[in-house]
């Protein structure tokens, strides 16, 4: 009997033990994916302010999407270039993202937050634009994280 007592508290021990490494190694991927996509958006924003559109672009999965109120989507790589090259003549003042949430699971995230735009357009008129934003990712088969859709509402 008392054997069996030890080998159940044995085995009740071993199985917690791997469930808690487990869960430190699922804790410890989802850090290091939200440092991975943290990393990516200050690019992202960086590269707006830059107006590389073509690098802005190459952050979205292939089938990736931007969707804005109003709007009909404009989605893939090639497709999204164009579409911001768009602004082309826009002169940012401002760009500010502010992500408030990131929720990681597995090899999909979904961030949220705000944004402020402060541009001058071709014309010298200047814009002011602020909302709240979601960008959901995905992580590729070479395990690189990429915008799946980015929204906006104003």
């Amino acid at each position: 009997m008392l054997r069996r007592r030890l080998f159940i508290g044995a085995s009740l021990t071993l199985v917690l033990t791997r469930a808690k490494n487990a869960h430190a190694l699922e804790a410890d991927g989802d850090a290091e994916a939200r440092t991975q996509i943290t990393g990516l958006l200050n690019r992202y924003t960086n590269l707006i302010v830059a107006r590389d559109y073509e690098a802005v672009a190459a952050l979205f999965a292939p089938d990736g999407e931007i969707l804005n109120p109003g709007s009909d989507p404009v989605r893939g790589k090639k497709v999204i270039a164009g579409f911001l090259s768009g602004f082309a003549r826009y002169e940012i003042l401002v760009y500010d993202i502010h992500p408030s949430e990131l929720v990681v699971h597995g090899n999909t995230a979904l961030q949220s937050g705000s944004y402020f735009q402060h541009v001058r357009d071709p014309d010298g008129k200047l814009i002011e634009a602020s909302g709240q934003f979601e960008a959901s990712w995905e992580r590729n088969d070479s395990g690189q994280w990429q915008i799946r859709q980015m929204r906006t509402h104003s």
